[in-house]
């Protein structure tokens, strides 16, 4: 998801911690996050959100589940490639 759209939803929910929490990993993770988009089909970017945006509470909630898993995944993929092509330099 957007980062816009996650820090918004906690925002909506009225949870300031959780606010706060996210900003800090967002500033912690972006730079990690917008390395990995190029190895992110757009299918993935966005197929999340949908979920998230129909209104539908516990589709809501799996689909923000899924996002998290799903970018887990792909950024430790990502770090796992770039330590491997180091260590062949």
């Amino acid at each position: 998801m957007p980062s816009a759209l996650k820090l918004s939803l906690a925002e909506i929910a009225a949870m300031p911690l959780l606010q706060g929490f996210l900003n800090s990993l967002w500033m912690r993770t972006a730079p990690l996050i917008a390395k990995t988009y190029g190895s992110v089909n757009e299918h993935m970017a966005i197929k999340h959100h949908w979920g998230v945006l129909s209104g539908d509470g516990d589709g809501a909630r799996q689909a923000i589940c899924t996002d998290i898993l799903d970018g887990n995944q792909t950024m430790l993929e990502f770090i796992e490639r770039s330590e491997s092509k180091a260590l062949t330099i």
